[in-house]
């Protein structure tokens, strides 16, 4: 349940092991929820785009997204290192129900693992097209940011 003050952290990760240690602080020590989700459906939001850059995915976001406004929207997240809250995505996108918690810790650590060996170029992103591996590591930091600030440690 979300907490009443309803207060995010501001988190800017620009490498792993800093989203990692953050990781399992919130899932060691607990935490209170400024949103609707908890750790193991963020991980598995989140882990989605590492799993999408590795593996592909059969959907695809709107031709006028992935074509107009999905280069100007990126430019903006990679420059600003910031999302919007409250943007709508669909539902292939969503997290299922939570679940153990430790259980998606492990395969998110499984999905970055696998992100982080791939030498082959990554499966486009379904709104924002081609992207570099760069890009990609990039933009998935900026996204657990964005979901992990909604988390806040117990202690």
């Amino acid at each position: 349940m979300p907490t009443p003050s309803g207060q995010r952290r501001r988190l800017d990760f620009h490498t792993w092991p800093a989203a990692l240690a953050d990781i399992d602080q919130l899932h060691q020590t607990g935490y209170q929820r400024a949103g609707n989700w908890d750790l193991s459906q963020i991980l598995d939001h989140v882990g989605e785009g590492l799993r999408t850059a590795t593996r592909g995915n059969k959907n695809q976001g709107p031709w006028i997204v992935r074509k107009l406004l999905g280069p100007i929207i990126l430019k903006r997240i990679l420059k600003q290192r910031r999302m919007k809250a409250g943007i709508k995505v669909p539902q292939w996108w969503l997290p299922g129900p939570k679940h153990d918690e430790s259980a998606a810790v492990d395969k998110f650590r499984a999905d970055l693992s696998a992100f982080e060996k791939m030498i082959t170029t990554p499966f486009p992103h379904p709104f924002f097209g081609q992207l570099s591996k760069a890009q990609w590591n990039d933009l998935i930091l900026i996204h657990a940011a964005h979901h992990l600030s909604f988390l806040t440690p117990t202690t």
